[in-house]
């Protein structure tokens, strides 16, 4: 099987093709859950064949990303989610080992408290609901009475609403023209609008941006990182968990397993 790399101007060409043909709002948007997603190995894997399952928790709403299904068609990859994830099970082995450290480091240190049973985050419906009471219970009479008021007045946008104040107010900031075609439903020919913007600004800024990527690699510069504290990074910390892991087990300080 020829394993050799695949072009990287190659590659972003198919890119490019692809997004010229992708829909910006459900492919491209700039949402953290669904580029989180792509990444979720195990899940994407999960969501292969014909009766797919994924995990109430994963991040993969909507399956394999249509990115995915693009390339693989065209590189004939289609059979490498299939494969069994080999490094991935040597990683969670000593990712494991850990763990195990941790619960007996915890037994030894005796009784612990008791866990706290109270959602780490509230859903869209409950946060309201939960600070309507709170204010009821721990405000005036008067603030609470400006506050129905203001609810009454302001109810809760939908998730159409808000993308809609968001390309509004994206349109008014813009400093150049923003081609709107006719249409029954302005809002449509916004949204429409708005997003095939996006699209031909990112068509146009990805060769620039690849460039300069290429660049730093053939001169092995870093590349700059979203996060500027680095012990948030989710590749940072796993790296040192391994390497913390063999340490204690006696083994080289490498990932050469």
């Amino acid at each position: 099987m020829n394993t050799a790399r695949p072009c990287p101007h190659h590659s972003l060409a198919l890119y490019l093709e692809w997004v010229a043909e992708a829909d910006y709002a459900q492919d491209l948007k700039d949402d953290h859950d669904i580029r989180f997603g792509w990444q979720k190995h195990a899940d994407l894997k999960a969501a292969l064949g014909p009766a797919p399952y994924v995990p109430p928790q994963s991040l993969v709403h909507r399956g394999i990303p249509n990115w995915y299904r693009f390339h693989n068609a065209r590189t004939g990859h289609d059979h490498l989610l299939h494969l069994p994830d080999l490094r991935g099970a040597k990683e969670e082995r000593y990712l494991q080992v850990l763990r195990d450290i941790r619960a007996q480091q915890d037994a030894e240190a005796g009784p612990q408290p008791a866990p706290d049973q109270r959602p780490a985050q509230l859903t869209d419906v409950e946060l309201p609901i939960q600070l309507a009471e709170f204010a009821r219970r721990y405000e005036p009479a008067r603030i609470n009475r400006w506050r129905e008021a203001f609810e009454a007045a302001h109810p809760t946008l939908s998730a159409e609403e808000q993308e809609l104040n968001t390309i509004i107010h994206f349109a008014q900031v813009l400093d150049e023209p923003l081609a709107i075609e006719a249409d029954a439903d302005w809002r449509f020919a916004l949204r429409r609008a708005y997003y095939h913007f996006r699209k031909q600004k990112r068509l146009a800024a990805l060769p620039v941006v690849h460039e300069a990527y290429v660049q730093r690699q053939e001169c092995g510069i870093s590349h700059p990182s979203r996060h500027s504290i680095k012990h948030y990074d989710l590749a940072f910390l796993t790296r040192s968990s391994i390497l913390d892991a063999r340490k204690r087990l006696g083994e080289p300080l490498d990932f050469d397993f």
